[in-house]
């Protein structure tokens, strides 16, 4: 009895699809186990490469998904983008270091407008300031900061990270935050290091 050529095609294809699902899978499963700062960089270079019918259509989708949490995130959003409100809140700080510094400056950046420049203006003098005054000083002398912990640069990777990509800030700020988010990309790199070094030398019990 003769083989139908159909029935094996079909076979084919189905292998086939079976196995570019079981690799989306594989590769959703990795997205997600990203850290924070790497999904979103990755999310901007993909984005980027874009055809502008796709960015319109992807547009589309996220503007419904963040419809169930407009009302939540409402006031947060209008305090990110009035310029009293930043100023009175980052006008001093310089201690990148305190946890509700950084909460509040990942808010801000988070649901800043992309035509809030006056605003993105403030938060690139507010970050400048606390890298000059903390990161640079660690990279550049080598200090250690006992208040910079696993925990605290991945937030300030986290934070820079969505700044030197975020449309508000002139092409000039997000290439200067980018050398920013250079450096604490390698400091979060040597701490990771250091860890699995310590780790490599504990003896079991």
């Amino acid at each position: 009895m003769g083989t139908n050529v159909s029935n094996i095609r079909d076979f084919d294809v189905i292998l086939v699809s079976a196995s570019t699902m079981e690799a989306m899978v594989e590769d959703c499963s990795w997205f997600k186990n990203l850290c924070g700062p790497k999904r979103i960089d990755l999310m901007c270079r993909l984005l980027r490469m874009c055809q502008p019918f796709e960015l319109r259509f992807i547009g589309s989708i996220i503007e419904d998904l963040a419809k169930k949490d407009y009302n939540y995130l409402r006031e947060d959003e209008i305090k990110a983008n009035d310029r009293v409100e930043q100023q009175q809140e980052f006008s001093k700080l310089t201690d990148v270091c305190d946890a509700v510094t950084r909460s509040k400056l990942n808010i801000y950046l988070a649901l800043l407008h992309a035509s809030n420049t006056v605003c993105s203006n403030i938060l690139y003098n507010t970050l400048t300031r606390c890298y000059l005054e903390h990161i640079r000083r660690m990279a550049t002398f080598s200090l250690v900061d006992t208040r910079l912990d696993a925990h605290v640069l991945d937030e300030i990777h986290l934070l820079l990270t969505m700044a030197a990509n975020h449309p508000a800030f002139t092409f000039f700020q997000r290439q200067q935050l980018r050398e920013y988010l250079n450096t604490v990309h390698k400091l979060v790199e040597a701490q990771q290091s250091r860890s699995h070094q310590v780790s490599d030398h504990i003896i079991p019990i």
